[in-house]
């Protein structure tokens, strides 16, 4: 995925959380980014996100 299909995605995510009331965080955006690049799995970005809402 292209940088700027990430940054798209991330946009419009970002909208749709917004639309519903939420507002997500620096670092939740940033793992979600890692993700959609390959950097980080799925299963990573869930574990780090349950772990950071559970702190």
């Amino acid at each position: 995925m292209s940088p700027d299909e990430i940054e798209w995605i991330m946009r419009q995510s970002t909208w749709s959380l917004e639309v519903e009331g939420q507002h997500p965080d620096a670092q939740t955006m940033e793992w979600c980014r890692q993700m959609l690049a390959d950097e980080i799995s799925l299963e990573k970005y869930l574990d780090l996100v349950i772990r950071r809402a559970k702190e």
